[in-house]
């Protein structure tokens, strides 16, 4: 070959640039890592004034999701719809209180629906979607509707409850004037004056663990008031009156009294504890040798007391 043709060809070859080689990575450092996410728990409370907005729930690849309900699923094969355009979920599973989603893989960003039907009439709608960051383990799903509430939710309940309480007080607040007016009533309704009687009667029986004492008789206005004492003596059950009926006896003839009013305070009578009845009825006429008998029916129970003999 002639000098100048080498000459030539190494000038060329020195003009290439030779590939670089891919610079080491600077010591301390690695591929940034995926953001890891956050199991979360929280609560969702479904209220008149939210009950329009749809609630999102954050849902990730085998991750299970558990939603509680303090208002049992509706008992229907339909309680429980899933709203997902890329089958994204294994089959939803479910008890009487409780829904547990486990996706197969994240949503997109379309996500998907949840529908579920309580026993109370209620129908609740929830968004499905992904994030990067979280993911909800555990959601407590509380009702706490008074508008719209079906009556016997738990909160129409509540209200129903309120309006009562409010309604006793006021009753209670009342309740020495309208007696005293009552009794200005029963003055003015006399066409003469009668005496006001009281007396004492101390008898005293045991019956079905229960220790009954007929206190005092009052009478005025026409109407007589006795008064019982009663101690429960069963260690397990409580003992409620529910209602009371007069009879007057004797001289070969019964006679039913009708009972104006029955009040026991307090209302129950715990284990070993004591109240106080007053049973009032218009007074009857009575003959000779007849005597008055008393019967105090328990609520739901059958521990009935019935004094005989009260001659009166």
């Amino acid at each position: 070959m002639r000098p100048e043709v080498l000459a030539l060809a190494l000038s060329q070859a020195i003009a290439v640039p030779l590939p670089k080689e891919p610079s080491p990575p600077l010591p301390g450092t690695s591929e940034p890592a995926p953001a890891r996410r956050s199991p979360v728990q929280r609560t969702i409370s479904i209220t008149d004034e939210n009950l329009s907005t749809v609630p999102e729930i954050h849902v990730a690849a085998d991750w299970p999701t558990t939603l509680v309900f303090a208002t049992p699923l509706a008992k229907d094969s339909q309680a429980v719809m899933l709203a997902q355009p890329g089958h994204e979920f294994a089959p939803p599973k479910f008890t009487d209180t409780s829904v547990i989603l486990i996706p197969r893989r994240d949503l997109l960003s379309g996500g998907a629906a949840l529908t579920v039907s309580l026993s109370d009439g209620n129908i609740l709608t929830f968004k499905l979607s992904t994030v990067p960051n979280e993911v909800d383990i555990r959601i407590d799903v509380e009702l706490k509707l008074t508008k719209r509430a079906t009556p016997d939710s738990p909160e129409a309940l509540k209200t129903t409850l309120a309006q009562l309480r409010s309604q006793i007080d006021e009753c209670q607040a009342t309740a020495g004037t309208a007696g005293v007016s009552k009794i200005g009533a029963l003055v003015l309704a006399e066409k003469a004056p009668e005496a006001v009687e009281l007396r004492k009667i101390g008898k005293t029986d045991k019956q079905s663990r229960m220790l009954v004492s007929a206190r005092y008789e009052y009478r005025l206005f026409g109407y007589t008031f006795l008064v019982f004492e009663m101690q429960n003596r069963d260690d397990s059950k409580i003992w409620e009156l529910d209602t009371a009926s007069v009879s007057l006896e004797g001289a070969g003839q019964k006679q039913d009294v009708q009972v104006a009013s029955a009040a026991m305070d307090p209302p129950a009578i715990e284990p070993d504890a004591i109240a106080r009845i007053v049973v009032a009825f218009k007074t009857p006429q009575q003959q000779l040798g007849q005597g008055f008998a008393v019967t105090l029916k328990e609520k739901n129970g059958s521990r009935h007391i019935q004094l005989d003999n009260l001659h009166l």
